[in-house]
């Protein structure tokens, strides 16, 4: 009780002592918190607009847009090259960090990776780096139908330089099959070497049949059994790359063709029996690279009756495009 009212009297006092000296003590013109007006700077204002405007347009230029049917969250990233600042490895891990989920990695044919972003945020991050060269979606492409081998007559195929169908020997060539894959115990064919890119499957068999039937076009062997291709006996690369319906996105595609120009002093020619209409920066600039390095490419141009010159690959100037003509 005594210590109560002892600290009671003491706060009393020491309340008194600080109102005396507030009354006492003059209010000095000079205030203890002091604000000074500062000019306005417009200039650096200017500046600071004209800049965000500069980057968000940059980002609407990298931000390329393709026709055809999108997968969503998708897309296919490439860098400048020669750009030392910019690795494929660093910026591929840069957007892994960001929450991005890394699909291929492109060594080769293109200096770029793709991706999958959980929202726009990551997607906005990605773009507006600047070893990043743009940024396109990625899309789907289809099988085209095929109606032969009536179509190994048709272009006087036994009278080709290989005498396809003499029963003689077989063609001295490496042939890549870019597509549903190949029946790989098929018989009738020489599969040299097979691979996937095609999320869920294993291997580059075919579970389709387009991707086996194509083989027998260019090179069934010349043995009296079935058909007899066009080179026959050639050696078959199975690229799988598109899936069961035969539908295959861009991404998995630009794959294929690194896979491709990474093995360009082997593999001599390349069939694309597939396609979509418009066009497609990405995987025309692989392909350019992947023919730079030496590898010759050819592709179907559709049958349903368009215009050849819209659609991707075969409209893409070092791709030899491919009609079939219904008589």
């Amino acid at each position: 009780m005594l210590f109560q009212r002892i600290f009671g009297y003491t706060s009393c006092a020491l309340i008194v002592i600080l109102l005396s000296n507030l009354i006492l003590v003059p209010i000095s013109q000079t205030s203890m918190f002091k604000v000074e007006a500062q000019p306005f700077d417009r200039s650096t204002l200017r500046d600071k607009i004209d800049q965000i405007r500069n980057n968000a347009q940059n980002i609407v230029k990298k931000l390329r847009d393709v026709p055809g049917e999108k997968i969503p969250n998708d897309y296919i990233v490439v860098l400048k090259d020669n750009n030392f600042l910019s690795s494929v490895s660093s910026l591929a891990g840069k957007a892994r960090s960001d929450g991005a989920t890394i699909q291929h990695v492109y060594d080769d044919a293109l200096h770029g990776f793709s991706m999958k972003v959980p929202n726009e945020d990551v997607l906005d991050e990605i773009v507006s780096n600047p070893g990043v060269d743009y940024v396109q979606p990625d899309v789907k492409v289809k099988a085209f139908a095929q109606s032969l081998p009536t179509g190994v007559n048709r272009i006087d195929g036994d009278l080709s330089p290989t005498k396809s169908g003499n029963g003689k020997g077989s063609v001295n060539v490496d042939i890549g099959i870019m597509d549903t894959g190949i029946d790989l115990n098929h018989p009738d064919l020489n599969i040299y070497r097979q691979v996937t890119f095609v999320s869920g499957t294993a291997n580059g068999n075919d579970d389709n049949g387009h991707g086996t039937a194509v083989s027998g076009i260019a090179a069934a062997k010349d043995n009296s059994r079935g058909v007899v291709g066009l080179a026959p006996g050639a050696r078959l690369w199975a690229i799988k790359v598109l899936d069961s319906n035969g539908i295959g996105s861009t991404s998995d595609i630009i794959e294929g063709i690194d896979y491709v120009t990474e093995h360009a002093n082997e593999i001599d020619v390349v069939n694309l029996s597939f396609g979509a209409i418009g066009q497609n920066t990405a995987l025309h600039s692989a392909i350019i690279k992947s023919v730079a390095a030496g590898v010759t490419y050819t592709a179907a141009a559709g049958n349903e009756g368009v215009d050849a010159s819209s659609v991707f690959p075969a409209s893409f100037p070092k791709v030899i495009g491919v009609v079939l003509f219904r008589l």
